[in-house]
């Protein structure tokens, strides 16, 4: 199921599960899984809802220990704490600092920008290699006469900016694949390698999520380098000597793009 149908789904069982809530009814387990902790800082419920949702959840007597333990969490929580649940989540999806388009000029050596129209399918992960990297640089990088390489990239991130090079419905050539999939129909996200990784990571992560949002793609259609082509990439996900901190895997990436969709 594609981003766009499972949202739509999701919004409709919110839905009924709200009606549910407005007329009295007792929520079953899965309900009451999504609203604590899926819907739960995801949607926007109001006060009223809140104080429902609570005197509805206080009722739950026959359910599973696993239920009644979301349940009494959630009713030890208060309304502020709920919109700061929100607000947390909002400040998760958003990239700190800029956001600057500078795409390469159609006429750049090497047929970095081939110009060739795409249909995105894929979102592929890179890192740059270099642990003196800027996003900045690494767009000046595209256009410099020493730069003899057939290579380039859509969109690249570092701590405080991010840069789109590339527009999203061209070609570029990152994933070695050559005229495969990985080229033809993925856009490429360079993280860079310098500075504050944390927050590099948080900013490639909340850019990843908007952009598979934009393209309505899920986090299935998320891909690393080293899917397309036998190259260790992006190294500071999958090399354990590349990452900063152990829990900041592949794995972990993707989970943590999925809970920003």
């Amino acid at each position: 199921m594609n981003y766009l149908n499972r949202r739509l789904a999701a919004d409709a069982a919110f839905d009924r599960t709200m009606r549910k809530l407005a007329t009295g009814k007792l929520l079953d387990d899965t309900e009451i899984t999504q609203l604590v902790t899926g819907v739960f800082g995801r949607r926007s419920i109001s006060f009223h809802q809140y104080r429902s949702l609570q005197i509805s959840l206080g009722r739950v007597k026959q359910h599973g220990r696993a239920t009644r333990a979301l349940v009494a969490d959630f009713l030890t929580k208060g309304y502020e704490h709920y919109l700061r649940s929100i607000e947390a989540l909002r400040a998760a999806r958003t990239v700190s600092g800029t956001y600057k388009v500078d795409h390469i000029p159609k006429t750049t050596a090497h047929n970095r920008r081939p110009c060739t129209t795409m249909t995105p399918e894929y979102l592929t992960i890179h890192s740059t290699g270099n642990p003196a990297s800027t996003s900045g640089g690494e767009r000046s990088w595209l256009t410099n006469t020493q730069n003899i390489r057939t290579a380039s990239f859509h969109v690249v991130v570092d701590a405080v900016q991010v840069v789109e090079c590339i527009p999203f419905n061209e070609v570029a050539w990152h994933a070695g694949d050559g005229s495969g999939s990985g080229n033809t129909k993925s856009i490429s996200l360079e993280i860079c390698e310098s500075g504050d990784r944390e927050r590099t990571l948080q900013n490639a992560i909340a850019l990843t999520a908007k952009i598979l949002r934009d393209q309505r793609l899920d986090a299935d259609s998320l891909r690393r380098h080293h899917d397309w082509a036998p190259k260790t990439c992006p190294r500071i996900l999958i090399v354990d000597e590349s990452r900063q901190k152990r829990h900041q895997t592949w794995e972990w990436f993707k989970a943590e793009v999925e809970n920003l969709i």
